[in-house]
């Protein structure tokens, strides 16, 4: 199957959610390693990093998705997205 270049990118993006659920990982690793008592401002950053670093491998594989179920759409019927772009009820 034959993507476009916006497709193919996408298909890279499996690299960047791994990284960044890998780098979540870690954050929550040291966190874990940290005494709460003496430590707690920093288990709190870490903890901070890791939901951002989770929220945002999150948002790439939504996007991800949506860029090839767009691929796919077109190649069944590379009309319909021209179709679906001129119609006024696609505000």
């Amino acid at each position: 199957m034959i993507f476009s270049g916006e497709a193919r990118q996408g298909l890279g993006g499996n690299f960047a959610i791994s990284e960044w659920c890998t780098r979540a990982k870690s954050r929550d690793f040291e966190a874990l390693q940290l005494d709460e008592r003496s430590d707690g401002a920093s288990r709190y950053m870490l903890s901070l990093e890791s939901r951002e670093l989770r929220k945002q491998a999150q948002a790439l594989h939504a996007k991800r998705i949506d860029m090839l179920i767009h691929e796919l759409e077109h190649q069944i019927n590379p009309r319909a997205s021209i179709q679906f772009a001129a119609s006024p009820t696609s505000g």
